[in-house]
């Protein structure tokens, strides 16, 4: 099987119905953490010391997105103001071709967002979403 990597300047995130990109969005990571539930009882199975050892059931999966771009300081353009607490649909774009290989309409919630400046650099952002329901698997667009 041949390896296309997928060049880093290609990704792009898109919102809403799927055909506005998200202005200045320079990086995205997708973090998805199981929960456990401890399942340890008193006839749980020792080792040779008699030793209990703990067990887990595998319990739910919390999905975050993180983001980070630069500012778009035009403010005739909304496209870069995330609001914390709206909910936003998501589609997280390895590469911008036609192909559009990514995770599609993500509904998530913003929980943060954070902009910043600095005397050395563009006015930048950082932005976290939770993941509301399924994440969907990565694949072409439809």
């Amino acid at each position: 099987m041949a390896f296309t990597a997928k060049a880093g300047y290609a990704g792009r995130v898109r919102y809403g119905s799927g055909s506005t990109a998200l202005a200045g969005v320079r990086k995205w990571r997708v973090s998805k953490t199981a929960k456990t539930a401890d399942a340890t009882h008193f006839e749980s199975t020792t080792d040779a010391n008699n030793m209990v050892h703990e067990a887990f059931t595998a319990g739910t999966i919390t999905t975050t997105i993180s983001m980070e771009g630069v500012f778009d300081g035009d403010t005739a353009n909304t496209d870069s103001l995330i609001v914390p607490g709206s909910s936003y649909t998501l589609d997280l774009l390895f590469d911008r071709a036609v192909s559009a290989l990514g995770y599609h309409n993500v509904t998530a919630i913003c929980t943060n967002f954070s902009p910043s400046q600095d005397i050395a650099a563009n006015a930048q952002f950082s932005a976290e979403f939770l993941v509301n329901g399924v994440m969907p698997a990565v694949s072409a667009a439809a």
